[in-house]
């Protein structure tokens, strides 16, 4: 019967073969070779993977986001359908994950996408570019992204202001985009900056805006819940000067883009929840 656990064979010669000649050669070509600090009984790790200066985490560190991240997803991987990782998506990964510091959201997305890029079942949709793009996540995007999901609704507003005189529309601009009270429901640690992580969500293409007064179906007490929120309703008075400047509603919300749709599958959800194939 074949062991569910990964064996050192495999993981170990991937790690080893893969990314010490991509730091070598794309990286740090004249890092020197100073040899094995680490080998355990899933994997080799090298010390020529990273620059001996300028690196954010200690190799220690390193071995211990594989340890604690990387290799119980990996254990959950059905042996039938493991394959060794792909290179262009675990170097850089591995070379972009030392900088996300304490946030335990974004190191959970790298150690997803560096597991499913050797699970043949989501390997396809584990891209090169998720690695650039986690990178240019905060931990409150992070955790948004977390909560979104396929098919979960993010409400938003947008407040524009119209100018008049003599009754006569005079034409308008926005005030505020994407006003949403979705970070409060994800738990951001600054859910006053929801407008602009929604906005950097859709600029890296993992959303869209959904056009002007599309709405979701059954959701009028959340658009109204933002409408009547107290920073908004400051934002009206700060702005309206009836009758001749008027703020005006125009609603909206996020839905995730086909790239958002495999960046969660690959990079967000739970392993525990993949199909056994």
């Amino acid at each position: 019967m074949a062991d569910d656990k990964p064996t050192s064979g495999g993981w170990a010669k991937a790690v080893e073969e893969i990314l010490i000649p991509f730091y070598r050669e794309t990286i740090q070509p004249s890092a020197p070779e100073i040899g094995k600090i680490v080998a355990t009984t899933t994997r080799t790790i090298n010390a020529a993977l990273v620059p001996a200066k300028g690196f954010a985490w200690t190799m220690e560190q390193l071995v211990a986001f594989f340890d604690s991240r990387v290799e119980p997803k990996r254990v959950l991987i059905p042996p039938k359908f493991r394959i060794p990782p792909k290179a262009n998506v675990i170097a850089p990964a591995i070379d972009k994950v030392r900088f996300t510091e304490d946030s335990v959201d974004l190191q959970e997305m790298f150690a997803k996408l560096i597991a499913s890029s050797t699970d043949k079942r989501v390997a396809s949709r584990a891209l090169p570019a998720f690695s650039r793009i986690l990178s240019e996540l905060t931990p409150d995007e992070a955790k948004i992204l977390n909560a979104i999901g396929p098919g979960r609704r993010v409400p938003m507003v947008h407040l524009d202001r119209h100018y008049y005189k003599g009754g006569n529309h005079l034409g308008g601009d926005t005030i505020a985009k994407n006003l949403s009270l979705f970070g409060v429901s994800a738990h951001c640690d600054f859910p006053e900056n929801t407008p602009a992580y929604l906005s950097n969500i859709v600029a890296l293409g993992l959303g869209e805006v959904l056009a002007a007064n599309t709405v979701y179906t059954n959701a009028e007490h959340e658009y109204r819940a933002i409408e009547t929120s107290p920073e908004v309703i400051a934002l009206i008075k700060k702005h309206e000067a009836p009758p001749d400047i008027r703020t005006d509603f125009v609603r909206s919300g996020v839905n995730l883009t086909p790239l958002g749709q495999a960046f969660y599958s690959v990079c967000v959800q739970p392993y525990e929840e993949r199909g056994k194939g």
